[in-house]
């Protein structure tokens, strides 16, 4: 049970980390498109 729940939360905090990622990219190409 234990396990399984580590499972989860390192599958949580991979996606939480994929979502930053994709708003930090939006965020530059937004402003890089806006000094175009």
């Amino acid at each position: 049970m234990i396990k399984y729940l580590k499972c989860e939360v390192s599958i949580s905090n991979i996606v939480i980390m994929i979502y930053l990622k994709f708003c930090l990219l939006l965020l530059l190409y937004s402003d890089g498109y806006r000094k175009l």
